[in-house]
């Protein structure tokens, strides 16, 4: 299974544009992983609570460049799947990545994007201040981020779907 780092369609708190994981065929990507004890994972799980999904990737989607082997990889997955712009998953132009089959973007310039789509003729600082100091602007606005295709990765596993519903 190849995947990468995509933008999900969903706002957070602090006015970023979330990321999750999405199918790509080719792509190899190059991202950190954190080993956490279980009192961190309670911590992570409680950050995480609203917009995401925790489960196992396949066996073969991760490979170490160097230190441990694990047996097991979880993650977060967004649950609401992909944004998409012009019919394609956007990638984190920041990430790393050999393969990648659509198109890669900087934060800055998908806040950019979206905002002359979804709110023409406002201040990207101003439209990112309100909708951090305002959950129903921001809810507004994640609500119409152009959305589609599956919200998990091909093979991807789900242990617990961190908005208090088990799956």
């Amino acid at each position: 299974m190849a995947t990468d780092v995509v933008f999900g369609a969903h706002v957070a708190r602090y006015g970023a544009i979330t990321s999750t994981l999405a199918s790509a065929d080719g792509c190899r990507v190059r991202v950190a992983a954190t080993w956490l004890t279980t009192a961190q994972l309670e911590l992570m799980h409680a950050t995480e609570r609203m917009n995401y999904t925790y489960g196992l990737l396949p066996d073969d989607a991760f490979r170490p460049e160097t230190g441990p082997d694990p047996d097991a990889v979880a993650v977060y997955v967004g649950n609401y799947g992909p944004l998409r712009l012009d019919g394609s998953a956007v990638a984190f132009a920041a990430i790393e990545a050999e393969g990648r089959p659509h198109p890669a973007l900087l934060q800055r310039d998908l806040q950019q994007r979206l905002l002359a789509d979804l709110a023409p003729g406002r201040s990207l600082p101003d439209a990112i201040l309100e909708r951090i100091e305002d959950a129903a602007i921001r809810k507004d606005f994640a609500a119409r981020l152009p959305r589609g295709g599956p919200a998990s990765p091909d093979g991807f596993r789900t242990i617990e779907r961190l908005d208090g519903r088990w799956a």
